[in-house]
């Protein structure tokens, strides 16, 4: 765990939230936006990429909400009621994404990522997601497939591969990538 993590003393009092089932008045700064605040009801928190999260709910509002513990600038009571778990399940929640972003609008869809063969020997040992599974391998690259629901960690962990790895298909997702690239060419 990285020692200096920016709200770090929230993290208990959200675990005991989740436990006793007790909702919480939650000052929040999302990353580019305006100090909010709002009624909370914790229900799961989970680490990824050095950063923990919390789900729940906001009160008034029916779909899950993922806040980054780290903009949360401060919790107190609140004034509204624990609004109880009605339909959040994790494994079900989790299981078409890479990392913690549940995109609405999106839908799951096949994506097919072609490596090197030094990357993807790295791949194969350590899978992107648990839906990956090898289309084709010889001396030159690896096929995959990953059936998962495009979101802004799979963007980075395909990004980050570099020229390691070309998005073979869906042509929009490989558009979608391509543009990435493109702007990111641009600051150079």
């Amino acid at each position: 765990m990285v020692p200096s993590l920016f709200g770090m003393e929230h993290l208990s009092t959200v675990y005991t939230a989740i436990i006793e089932q007790l909702p919480l008045q939650i000052s929040y700064k999302p990353f580019l936006g305006e100090v909010t605040n709002f009624g909370f009801s914790s229900y799961l928190l989970k680490e990824y990429n050095n950063r923990w999260f919390v789900f729940g709910i906001k009160d008034g509002e029916k779909t899950i909400t993922n806040l980054a513990i780290d903009r949360i600038g401060s919790i107190s009571k609140p004034t509204t009621p624990f609004t109880f778990n009605q339909h959040f399940n994790p494994e079900d929640y989790f299981h078409d994404i890479i990392g913690v972003t549940k995109l609405e609008n999106k839908d799951k869809i096949e994506i097919q990522l072609r490596f090197t063969v030094k990357r993807g020997q790295y791949v194969k040992s350590k899978p992107l997601h648990h839906s990956q599974k090898i289309i084709k391998e010889n001396t030159k690259s690896l096929l995959l497939q990953i059936d998962v629901i495009p979101n802004y960690e799979l963007m980075s962990v395909i990004l980050s591969f570099g020229s390691d790895v070309e998005v073979v298909g869906p042509k929009s997702y490989r558009k979608e990538i391509a543009d990435a690239i493109q702007r990111a060419a641009q600051v150079y």
